[in-house]
């Protein structure tokens, strides 16, 4: 569909049509940036349960997009869109729980949506998982659970994870080494929910 007809379909209250022409005004696909249209159209998905409009009203919130910057409006949005398996929605919440910004820090919340986003892939958050392993911050200390989540993100290309093991190689037997290994080796990504993550298509909109 045109632009034209996914407006129209925006304007009934089609939430996967408001989630792309919120997405065209905030990065400038096609028409120019507007953030103050794309928080309005997002915001209308977003309460309709878009969790793609979910996460990216809560990236305006946290930077000041369109709206003043608001913490805890960032940190309800990446909530209710990590609920719906979001990733970055999901790691972006657990940074929100270790900086406090939803009130007051929670290490152990974080380390549960850092361990989420994990499972689904994502090397920041497995990156993140693995320092709060190793410092034993809202998760008992472990370098074998260290060892293994800085394995599964460096084999995914993440230069400082590479760093990191070259550390902790030093500290572990080679026992616990080759059990952290042999985990990191066994790792599976958990089936991710691509409506929750991919930005939706005009395509999409016949299928709502």
């Amino acid at each position: 569909p045109s632009t034209d007809k996914i407006a129209a379909a925006a304007n009934t209250g089609n939430p996967v049509a408001e989630t792309i022409i919120g997405l065209k005004y905030l990065d400038g696909q096609g028409i120019a940036a507007d953030p103050v249209q794309a928080l309005k159209w997002l915001q209308k998905a977003a309460d309709a349960g878009q969790a793609v409009a979910q996460y990216r009203l809560g990236t305006m919130y946290e930077r000041g997009q369109g709206v003043a910057v608001n913490p805890a409006s960032a940190a309800k949005w990446y909530q209710a869109s990590a609920n719906l398996g979001n990733r970055k929605a999901m790691h972006n919440l657990a940074v929100a729980f270790a900086e406090g910004s939803t009130g007051k820090k929670d290490m152990a919340e974080s380390a549960r949506w850092f361990s989420k986003a994990a499972a689904l892939g994502l090397s920041d958050s497995q990156f993140n998982l693995a320092v709060l392993y190793e410092r034993g911050d809202g998760v008992p200390q472990s370098l074998i659970d260290a060892f293994k989540w800085y394995s599964i993100a460096a084999a995914a290309g993440d230069a400082e994870s590479k760093t990191r093991l070259a550390v902790l190689q030093t500290q572990l037997s080679e026992a616990d080494r080759a059990a952290a290994t042999r985990s990191a080796q066994a790792f599976k990504v958990a089936p991710l929910n691509r409506t929750a993550m991919v930005p939706p298509e005009p395509a999409d909109i016949s299928a709502n």
